[in-house]
């Protein structure tokens, strides 16, 4: 299992390096079979680029049963949930319309 302080990486990049960041270590945590935890102590808002840049991908290589299975959310907000879920919701139902 691996922790990712979202924080930290939000402190010190933009949201696109942040989600990129965020991509690689989950990327490797998941190619080797590891839970990846995302902490998301002290983070106010899930960007829509940060999404793009970390969840889009992850989603992308992996499905979304796969990502669903291998992300946990710490000290995660209510609402964080729900942004967060819609987003995969979303990016799910626009894969399914593509591979119409």
């Amino acid at each position: 299992m691996i922790v990712i302080s979202l924080y930290g990486l939000l402190l010190d990049s933009d949201y696109r390096e942040s989600g990129k960041a965020v991509l690689n270590k989950a990327v490797e945590a998941i190619d080797e079979n590891e839970l990846v935890v995302i902490d998301m102590d002290k983070v106010d808002s899930v960007p829509t680029i940060f999404m793009n840049a970390s969840f889009g991908p992850l989603i992308d290589k992996y499905g979304v049963d796969r990502i669903k299975k291998s992300l946990r959310f710490r000290n995660v907000l209510k609402s964080q949930v729900e942004r967060i879920s819609k987003y995969f919701s979303d990016y799910q139902k626009i894969i399914d319309l593509s591979n119409i």
